[in-house]
């Protein structure tokens, strides 16, 4: 096997997840819980449930989230798992790199990383195991392919010690 066909395989480990898991369980708990225990009132019920459905459809994403690992080759980004797609960074045409901030003086937070090709999307964030590489690598087809990246995501880009190139300012 030589260098070219070498894939590294990323994964949300459970701590990654972790947080997101006990917070699905707990407002399923909070919003189903007193539809089980108390007597409620009819219109308590449809926002007890409305909202108890939200907090499991969040748990079912991250179930599937857990379950997802991105495959990276010289070749192609997939992500493998129940909603599987690929792009192959040929056929990348657009990359975008954001920050989200949890605090105001921007010391906490995390990035996502959003890459389309091909008729496909592929999104992944900081939390996923080798990010910046997989961030290196995206960067890398983006320049090789000439895509004019936004001042954010170049900006971003120069905060993760990954220079870029082309922006999309003339």
């Amino acid at each position: 096997m030589n260098e070219d066909s070498r894939i590294t395989i990323h994964r949300y480990s459970l701590r990654a997840v972790t947080a997101d898991y006990l917070r699905a369980l707990a407002g399923m708990a909070l919003t189903f819980g007193p539809l089980v225990v108390f007597k409620v009132g009819s219109v308590m019920v449809y926002i007890l449930a409305g909202v108890g459905a939200l907090f499991l459809l969040f748990g079912f994403r991250t179930v599937l989230r857990h379950l997802t690992y991105v495959e990276v080759s010289a070749g192609e980004i997939r992500i493998a798992g129940p909603l599987g797609r690929a792009i192959r960074w040929r056929d990348l045409d657009e990359m975008s790199l954001r920050y989200y901030t949890t605090r105001r003086d921007k010391t906490d937070g995390w990035m996502l990383l959003k890459i389309k090709g091909g008729g496909s999307m592929v999104s992944c964030d900081s939390s996923l195991d080798g990010f910046d590489d997989i961030v290196a690598c995206a960067r890398d087809a983006a320049q090789a392919n000439g895509i004019a990246l936004e001042t954010g995501t170049v900006t971003n880009l120069k905060a993760m010690g990954l220079v870029a190139t082309s922006t999309g300012e003339p």
